[in-house]
């Protein structure tokens, strides 16, 4: 009896990359938004002060990042907030910023009461397009 060998057009292989990115992008966004709300919800609070914008030029724009101080149990840490990137000065020198970080490690905080950074958002948002995108491409199919 004859093994029926499955089908795959071509139309098949090109919406694969769209599935494949479109799920990374959403799974990146989905771990961004746990790290952030795990911390929200079990850090510890504390107000800190933004003590300088850092600037990063890449790809003819310019990012800012925020460096905040805050005070925790060990003493006082003065950082830079990575995930804090804008296209933007989002936060001004001198601005007081709530602040919620792992006590185990200070190091590891987030800013604000926000559940996502706008870049999460973004990537979210970019993920479920190409992932409809490669659906809308299998369904023409």
């Amino acid at each position: 009896m004859p093994v029926a060998t499955p089908h795959f057009s071509e139309t098949s292989f090109s919406a694969a990359p769209l599935l494949v990115l479109g799920s990374l992008l959403l799974g990146v966004a989905a771990l961004q938004w746990r790290h952030r709300t795990r911390i929200r919800q079990t850090g510890q609070r504390t107000t800190g002060t933004i003590i300088r914008l850092e600037t990063d030029a890449r790809d003819d724009h310019e990012y800012f990042y925020p460096v905040v101080e805050f005070e925790h149990p060990q003493g006082v840490l003065t950082q830079r907030y990575v995930w804090g990137a804008a296209g933007s000065a989002s936060y001004t020198v001198g601005q007081s910023v709530i602040v919620f970080y792992d006590p185990a490690r200070p190091t590891v905080f987030v800013l604000g009461t926000v559940r996502a950074e706008p870049t999460t958002w973004l990537l979210a948002l970019m993920g479920l397009g190409l992932l409809l995108g490669g659906i809308c491409v299998l369904s023409a199919a």
